[in-house]
């Protein structure tokens, strides 16, 4: 099965295919690693998952995940893609 099939359980909550996909009680539905973190962390405030916002800590986490997002995230589907069209070989 694959995720670009419009009938994966992701594709039906996330019609862009995202990966990682929340879907809460009220059917609302929240993808991306930098959304649903802090979410989860604000649901669940009384536990230690994330730094209480507006602190220094609160912001470092974001920094690191903005970072995560944008530049790991970007490399490794930039690896993705000449894996993917080295093991297709020359055309």
């Amino acid at each position: 099965m694959s995720l670009a099939d419009p009938v994966t359980p992701n594709r039906r909550l996330s019609p862009l295919g995202r990966m990682l996909t929340l879907a809460l009680n009220d059917a609302t539905v929240v993808t991306k690693t930098t959304a649903i973190l802090p979410l989860l962390a604000d649901l669940w405030s009384d536990t230690p998952l994330f730094a209480p916002a507006g602190s220094l800590d609160h912001s470092q986490i974001q920094s690191c995940l903005g970072y995560l997002s944008t530049e790991v995230h970007a490399a490794i589907s930039t690896l993705s893609i000449a894996s993917s069209a080295i093991a297709r070989g020359p055309r």
